[in-house]
């Protein structure tokens, strides 16, 4: 395990870090690193956790809009483009996913200014969902829409291989249960300006194989997992802010290309003792294969027991970041 001793700066390190193993370290020019083997009984009492179980889509089969009229001539998966309000009472229990029903492959959800759907979307074609923003101009700002998930649900659940955008939107799960977030399986999730609110027993965001990309955005966690959690994905973080109890980003590499996080914070609790659960900010599993670089720049991991956590076989590439 790699441990920083104090706050460290690490300025123009552009050599990588090749893990041998989670108690083996590698000397870094600009800083000091305690790689001593001693008991961690914080470790021994809450080894590093993992998951899973998704949402399972079979559940979903079969869904049809309860009001149908509502989207006069559309045929199934016809529209283009579909504008949702729901602060309108008229739109029934669950508009986004009767939206759903009519939106093409490819189209675009609209989500009005302002308003929140108590909902919980079961995606199973590519979409792009985007909420109505202000103008830079704008006097009275309204928030951003919100899509609050029902309890014990995800906010946004894609299908085996689909590829998925949001942008513009809140997203609040505070009594996701099992369930994360965002949930995806082999498909690609884009996360722009996209504010999370997560609180559960699984990752806030919570994605296996495919890509995820995260811009200019803030995802906050009170959980029993990471907060995200990428396996076998190909990441890229950028000017975003992670915040969590336990975990901030928990990796297994992608074959399939480097990831990176640039310009950005994961942030941890405060405190804590030598008994309390373990806190990592960045955990990069390797297993017994070749696996991808994790790229990290520009970035603040700090406020965690362990800022880098590295597993055998992991390769890590760090500049001028603070751990």
């Amino acid at each position: 395990m790699i441990k920083s001793a104090k706050p460290l700066l690490i300025a123009g390190l552009a050599g990588t870090l090749a893990a041998l193993g989670a108690a083996a370290a590698s000397a870094f020019p600009d800083a000091r690193i305690d790689a001593e083997l001693k008991p961690h009984f914080g470790d021994l009492l809450h080894p590093p956790i993992r998951h899973h179980e998704r949402y399972h889509f079979g559940r979903h089969d079969g869904y049809f809009p309860q009001h149908p009229e509502r989207y006069g001539s559309y045929r199934r998966g016809g529209a283009s483009d579909i504008t949702v309000d729901c602060s309108d009472p008229r739109g029934g229990p669950h508009p986004l996913n009767d939206a759903l029903y009519f939106l093409a492959p490819g189209g675009t959800l609209h989500l009005r200014q302002g308003s929140t759907c108590h909902d919980s979307l079961y995606v199973e074609k590519p979409v792009i969902i985007v909420g109505e923003a202000d103008s830079a101009f704008a006097e009275d700002s309204l928030r951003r829409p919100v899509i609050q998930a029902l309890p014990g649900e995800p906010c946004v659940a894609a299908g085996s291989g689909v590829r998925i955008e949001l942008r513009d939107i809140s997203l609040v799960a505070e009594e996701a249960a099992r369930n994360g977030c965002v949930e995806a399986e082999d498909g690609d999730v884009a996360l722009t300006r996209v504010s999370i609110r997560y609180a559960g027993q699984r990752s806030a965001v919570d994605v296996t194989g495919g890509r995820l990309i995260v811009r200019d955005s803030l995802i906050e966690a009170r959980q029993a997992d990471s907060a995200v959690l990428a396996e076998d994905t190909a990441v890229q973080i950028e000017h975003s802010e992670i915040r969590s109890q336990l975990v901030g980003l928990d990796r297994t590499p992608s074959l399939t290309g480097p990831s990176a996080v640039i310009n950005s914070r994961l942030v941890g609790p405060s405190g804590g003792d030598a008994l309390a659960p373990r806190t990592e900010g960045v955990m990069v599993r390797g297993g017994q294969r070749a696996s991808g670089q994790l790229d990290i720049r520009g970035t603040f991991i700090g406020h965690w027991r362990t800022g880098l956590w590295l597993d055998a076989g992991s390769r890590v590439n760090m500049e001028s970041s603070r751990i």
